[in-house]
């Protein structure tokens, strides 16, 4: 049972989405507590947010003279005016869903604010990775009442993603931006 849950805390560490869909449905096949398995994702996402961002500071400090640390701190600031704060948020958020925990906070090393307040937009974005990732390991059949049930579900999330993509770009466009996503 221990060779279980380490083999579950490699995989969610690395987080690859095939081995990661199989960990998760292998948990559930093998009634693992799941309150268990989110509670270890969970230690797991903090503690790879925190190696990222830690590793990102220390190659800005150990090589602040080099090209590569200076291009991306020009990257960084120019990315930040271009995008103001409502869209740097929302662009955090994509990033925590697409991009691997560590990876995603080594960039945002190079952003202006601390740490703690970029790290929570990051784990909302891997937050829904994590529920894709069960969603896929259970199935939609099984988690929902039924095909036409899971394709209302998924058509309603499109609907509801596309109305705050063109309410965040309409006001990105009009330069109206709110203090905080």
């Amino acid at each position: 049972m221990l060779t279980t849950w380490l083999t579950l805390a490699l995989v969610l560490l690395g987080q690859e989405a095939v081995t990661t869909s199989a960990a998760l449905f292998e948990a559930d096949k093998l009634g693992l507590n799941l309150w268990g398995v989110h509670a270890l994702w969970l230690v797991l996402e903090i503690f790879d947010l925190m190696l990222g961002y830690a590793i990102g500071k220390l190659v800005q400090r150990r090589y602040a003279k080099s090209r590569f640390v200076r291009r991306a701190e020009r990257v960084a600031r120019s990315l930040e005016k271009r995008m103001g704060r409502y869209g740097r948020n929302l662009i955090l958020i994509v990033m925590g869903f697409f991009l691997f925990p560590y990876l995603s906070s080594f960039f945002v090393s190079w952003l202006a604010d601390p740490f703690l307040s970029l790290a929570p937009l990051l784990f909302i974005g891997d937050a829904f990775y994590y529920a894709t990732e069960w969603g896929i390991a259970l199935g939609a059949l099984q988690t929902s009442a039924g095909l036409y049930a899971a394709l209302a579900a998924l058509f309603g999330l499109a609907l509801l993603f596309a109305f705050i993509t063109k309410l965040v770009s309409d006001r990105m466009l009009a330069g109206d931006e709110p203090d905080a996503l």
